[in-house]
């Protein structure tokens, strides 16, 4: 068996104990790491099997709790201060630390989405002289440490690497919104605030469950009573509004800030804007990258404004929102890049149709209701069921069909007689001028749109 060290910076913190039986792990015998000698089952308990990940200012590790009668697995985080943390500093991380402690186990046992408390204890150890950094000889080392629910699954940061296309569906992030709104109301209904919503704290089991996790950046805040400035900050620059990167007061709707931020990174594929995107107040121009419906594009909107008192007050008030967005009917908005792509497919292929039908037809490219068939059919094929990248193939194929069947090329024979064009060049060139007028037409309609919208939001 492998039992993983979890004391900071050890050179060798795996190591393996191909002798430890059953009678071992019952009698809780302790055993001592081979690289620094630090004792490996804490507190007589839990036994630390590998590392799960680290960051900010903690590690979690996957440990088996030995006093439980199935062997339970368990998330056991240790406190890490960074090295270059005055006194102040390392007391505030502390009292966070043993705040983090008691939110979950406040919370923990009100709602079934937020991992439940085990335990929460102090380990002192005597230091190593074997270290990649040097430590005081003269006294013993303090770890903290705290046990909770562990929640077999994977974030949606990792889930989003995993998607096939880059990008989570708008159905699938509404329904991350219906599943997380209803545990941060329980977080806000106890005056706490979360402080660092983002994909990465978000984690869904084998089930299908999302977890609301890492509540080390948790905010207490009573009622009528601002936070103080700290000067460690909490949370995550790239999700946190400008009021708690600024030290202000904070509100239920900070975390709501973050939660549009981080179904905006889902829906995008892609990562926040940095901090400095922030400060040049370049929030409004990445989001309109992301592709949403009408609906949900007001609601993401609302939770996202500047200023904190403008955004919805509370997670019911954003569930009441999104009940009203029909899962049936939703207009997707795309990106101009795509909008425009998509036009020019659709004059190219509805060019070389039309051309086809007329001379299946034995009618002439002027009459309606040559056009009336061929594109509302492609433009609703296109837009609901084929990817972007896939319509220069078709485009392409359809061509060389047209271009090498005689019987559809019937309805242009006579224009390119007159016009002195052998017709395997006429076929691509009306086609390409039907592909740059909607690709004109749509891109005219789009500046129009924007401008008059920008000009309706402004007020």
């Amino acid at each position: 068996m492998e039992i993983f060290c979890t004391r900071p910076h050890c050179l060798g913190p795996v190591n393996s104990f191909p002798d430890l039986d059953e009678s071992d792990l019952k009698s809780g015998q302790q055993r001592y790491c081979s690289a620094c000698n630090m004792p490996l089952i804490l507190e007589g308990r839990y036994l630390p099997l590998k590392k799960l990940g680290g960051g900010g200012f903690g590690d979690t590790f996957l440990a088996l709790d030995l006093r439980s009668p199935t062997r339970r697995q368990c998330a056991v985080k240790r406190l890490r201060p960074e090295d270059n943390l005055d006194l102040s500093q390392l007391e505030k991380l502390k009292e966070m630390f043993g705040r983090e402690a008691e939110v979950l186990e406040t919370l923990g046992g009100k709602h079934s989405q937020i991992p439940t408390l085990y335990d929460y204890f102090e380990s002192k150890v005597s230091p190593s002289s074997r270290m990649q950094v040097s430590q005081p000889q003269s006294k013993k080392l303090s770890y903290l440490y705290l046990v909770q629910e562990y929640v077999d699954g994977q974030d949606l940061a990792e889930e989003l690497k995993q998607k096939e296309n880059g990008r989570f569906s708008e159905g699938e992030v509404l329904e991350i919104l219906q599943q997380i709104l209803p545990v941060l109301q329980i977080v806000h209904d106890n005056n706490a605030i979360h402080r660092d919503i983002k994909p990465e704290n978000i984690m869904r089991d084998r089930n299908g469950r999302l977890y609301l996790l890492d509540f080390g950046a948790v905010k207490q805040v009573p009622e009528g009573v601002d936070p103080k400035q700290s000067s460690i900050f909490c949370g995550t620059p790239g999700f946190a509004p400008r009021e708690q990167r600024s030290g202000e007061r904070i509100y239920p709707s900070t975390d709501l800030y973050a939660l549009a931020g981080t179904c905006l990174c889902l829906l995008g594929g892609f990562p926040p804007p940095s901090e400095s995107a922030f400060k040049r107040d370049l929030w409004d121009r990445w989001r309109s990258r992301v592709p949403t419906s009408d609906r949900l594009d007001t609601v993401l909107d609302r939770m996202s404004l500047s200023n904190p008192k403008r955004r919805f007050q509370s997670a019911e008030e954003v569930l009441a929102a999104i009940a009203q967005i029909s899962h049936r009917v939703r207009t997707k908005k795309l990106p101009t890049h795509e909008l425009l792509g998509r036009a020019a497919f659709t004059g190219f292929e509805g060019g070389l149709l039309a051309i086809a039908l007329a001379s299946l037809l034995k009618t002439t490219l002027t009459n309606p209701g040559i056009w009336l068939l061929v594109l509302p059919g492609l433009i609703f094929i296109q837009y609901r069921s084929i990817d972007l990248s896939a319509l220069p193939i078709i485009a392409i194929g359809t061509l060389v069909v047209v271009l090498f069947v005689p019987s559809l090329q019937t309805a242009i024979a006579e224009m390119a007689k007159d016009y002195g064009i052998p017709i395997i060049i006429m076929i691509p060139l009306l086609a390409s001028l039907a592909g740059l007028f909607a690709f004109t037409f749509m891109a005219l309609s789009r500046l129009i749109y924007n401008f008059l919208s920008s000009r309706f939001k402004s007020r």
